[in-house]
């Protein structure tokens, strides 16, 4: 959240940990919405599921509703993703009825205009950088461009569902290690071929890191890991990494 709470949502369970108090609360949603969300602001989560994207609204955490803001039928809404506070939401569907008719929609407001129409594949990861929309593969990254979709740059085994912008920088995981990742128009040794750069962030964690965020007033990691206790059962844990001066702070389990 911006205010520097973490959410945790399976679909039908909001958890919410308050790093300050170091509480965990739990709250039953009113609907399963999936584990796909995205946090606008403070009070309201987007969420993709069942082909319909909802606004789920927590002001009151203990009477959360929601709307469909849009609603896919049977075509497959395969991705979304929030800008300025959710004011902008871009989503994109894949159509495998008609051919060239996929699409991609910018919605400001109340006001939704088709910014991608054709044959290229949209479920691909979606990411608002410095005002251009970029779509990423494991290994390829593309741009979509005055309408087209057009190849742009090579990843390398970059878990695409984990990259997120803060402040028009990438962070994304590689072999479940977080880190920056600059997908500039560089080229590799050879100059054979336009290359991201990742760089993995130090740090030292024995469990498995499942995941991870980036408070956005900070700029400190948090990572959420998985381990095992004496007995073999799992434990989940979350990590605190105070960038600079870097310092590790176990948060909870």
């Amino acid at each position: 959240f911006p205010d520097g709470r973490l959410a945790f949502n399976d679909g039908s369970t909001l958890r919410i940990y308050d790093p300050v108090t170091k509480t965990l609360t739990s709250n039953s949603l009113d609907n399963y919405y999936g584990s796909d969300y995205q946090i606008a602001t403070n009070t309201v989560i987007y969420s993709r599921y069942d082909n319909k994207l909802y606004k789920i609204d927590i002001s009151d955490l203990n009477a959360i509703t929601s709307e469909i803001i849009f609603n896919a039928g049977n075509l497959n809404l395969s991705q979304f993703y929030l800008a300025d506070n959710g004011n902008t939401i871009y989503y994109s569907v894949e159509n495998y009825f008609v051919n060239d008719q996929n699409k991609i929609y910018k919605k400001v407001g109340g006001v939704t205009e088709e910014i991608y129409v054709g044959g290229e594949s949209v479920n691909r990861k979606m990411i608002e950088l410095n005002d251009n929309i970029y779509l990423f593969e494991s290994y390829s990254v593309y741009q979509l461009v005055e309408g087209n979709i057009t190849y742009f740059n090579n990843l390398n085994n970059i878990n695409r569902n984990s990259i997120i912008n803060i402040d028009n920088v990438l962070y994304a995981s590689q072999n479940q290690i977080p880190g920056i990742l600059d997908i500039s128009n560089t080229f590799d040794a050879d100059e054979q071929m336009p290359t991201s750069i990742f760089e993995p962030l130090s740090i030292s964690e024995d469990d498995t890191i499942e995941s991870f965020t980036i408070d956005p007033n900070s700029g400190n990691l948090y990572t959420i890991n998985s381990g095992l206790d004496e007995n073999f059962n799992t434990v989940r844990s979350i990590s605190f990494y105070q960038m600079s001066p870097q310092l590790k702070i176990a948060t909870g389990e």
